[in-house]
């Protein structure tokens, strides 16, 4: 049965759409900006003459792009480290704040406030430096993978979400014989997708921030 909507009910939904529209527009508008920019012309676009619909339409500029040396393998690099990268750390900190869960954990009580107190000390790049070239993770692809599989700020958000859900949906299974893999593949994992989703997000602007810095200190490099 459907509710009727009183006049009330219409004119709030009526406003949060719109105001909700006005919102999506102005998080788009400047990625159509620049887009519209890139397919016009350039001597329009550099004197502000392109505003809101593209001028003298032209794909000269993407074409000079590809042409740049080692522009693909930097693509691809990028891609992969971005795809990859997301998704190892969703899977770690899920399985990892599951496992954080339960007081049969080996070395719970050690492990977890090991992990909470990097969030607060940090030794700073040259130890990290150090570590990276020990491991000979320097000029390494891994280097963009490994060392963000493990966020302690992920994991906790993990951790306090599956401690939300109902217990006897994980004890039901126990009792039927599921073991643990069972039980976070099965049940916990399809119920924590809202805070593995927005892991995902967090991990992936992580990223393209760390991408950015990169390409900035390899400009500073040349000057």
């Amino acid at each position: 049965m459907h509710k009727k909507q009183t006049a009330q009910d219409m004119t709030f939904h009526t406003i949060n759409y719109l105001l909700l529209g006005m919102f999506a527009i102005i998080c788009i508008f400047p990625l159509y900006y620049l887009f519209i920019n890139t397919i016009s012309s350039n001597d329009l676009s550099s004197r502000g003459l392109v505003t809101f619909y593209p001028k003298s339409i032209h794909f000269g500029n993407y074409i000079q792009v590809l042409k740049i040396p080692g522009f693909s393998q930097a693509a691809f690099v990028s891609l992969a480290r971005t795809v990859v990268g997301t998704v190892l750390t969703v899977g770690g900190s899920a399985l990892l704040g599951f496992l954080f869960t339960k007081k049969e954990m080996w070395g719970r009580k050690f492990w977890y406030p090991f992990i909470v107190i990097t969030l607060y000390f940090n030794a700073g790049i040259i130890p990290w430096y150090i570590t990276m070239l020990n491991l000979n993770l320097t000029n390494n692809f891994l280097a963009y993978i490994l060392p963000a599989i493990v966020s302690p700020f992920y994991v906790i958000l993990v951790k306090t979400f599956v401690e939300s859900l109902p217990a006897a949906l994980q004890e039901s299974a126990q009792i039927d014989e599921a073991g643990y893999w069972t039980v976070f593949t099965r049940i916990v994992f399809p119920l924590i997708t809202p805070i593995l989703a927005t892991i995902a997000i967090f991990s992936f602007n992580r990223s393209d921030r760390i991408g950015a810095a990169r390409k900035r200190r390899r400009l500073l490099k040349r000057q």
